[in-house]
């Protein structure tokens, strides 16, 4: 590749269960992270090869295919005893994709990597297609459901937050990659009266349904507020 195309990331960006280069966007970041997965393929190591970055240059993560950020997701999820659906993910990035693919639902701040914004206006094409498709009813309980503050919280920070958590104050701050646990939401009356009305026929105006996927127009911390406040947990 020469090293004016590619070249490994410092030191302290390696671990033992990553490698980390640098790669100039375009053809050479294609043509090397086809050639790492052939040579990985070849030698019978299963790897993840993951892009991101903007500017004229890519990162270009190889981890394990076992290994992720939504595999640490679900980890630590599945340990705090957290359902996907009381569970927030946000990002940045275009190594944030797969996490926020997951099941959980999700923010991508306003201040995202033009690969992020790309992938998440298609995802939220493809939601409303899906929901649009379902009968009124279903989508009656789509719109009411709704998260609650909670006191437990795993966050995980991104390449862009340097691994440490941001308050909302700081309006200048890198953006985390995080992933928040909050509470299960309560039952409201309203909404129970709001069912069986819809279960036994009676015509309602629905209110559109929420997306699992939230593009925020808020940066960094703020936008993740932003997108807690969406979902109904702030």
């Amino acid at each position: 590749m020469g090293h004016g195309n590619a070249h490994w990331r410092p030191p302290e960006e390696q671990n033992a269960h990553k490698v980390t280069l640098g790669v100039r966007e375009g053809a050479p970041a294609d043509v090397l992270a086809a050639n790492i997965g052939a040579a990985a393929d070849e030698a019978g190591i299963s790897v993840k090869v993951i892009a991101s970055g903007t500017g004229g240059w890519r990162y270009l993560d190889v981890v394990s295919s076992a290994a992720g950020k939504l595999e640490s997701l679900e980890y630590v999820r599945a340990m705090l005893g957290f359902e996907p659906h009381a569970t927030v993910t946000a990002g940045d990035s275009g190594n944030d994709i797969l996490l926020l693919s997951g099941p959980s639902r999700a923010v991508v701040v306003g201040n995202a990597q033009p690969d992020l914004v790309m992938w998440a206006d298609k995802q939220q094409e493809q939601e409303d297609e899906q929901q649009a498709g379902q009968p009124q009813a279903q989508q009656l309980l789509l719109a009411d459901g709704r998260l609650s503050k909670g006191s437990g919280a795993a966050v995980r920070g991104g390449r862009g937050g340097k691994g440490r958590a941001k308050k909302a104050s700081q309006t200048g701050a890198d953006t985390p990659t995080a992933a928040v646990a909050v509470a299960e939401p309560p039952v409201r009356a309203a909404s129970d009266d709001a069912h069986e009305d819809a279960a036994a026929g009676v015509e309602q105006q629905a209110a559109p349904p929420r997306r699992r996927l939230y593009r925020a127009q808020a940066s960094n911390a703020w936008g993740i507020l932003e997108g807690l406040q969406y979902f109904g947990c702030a």
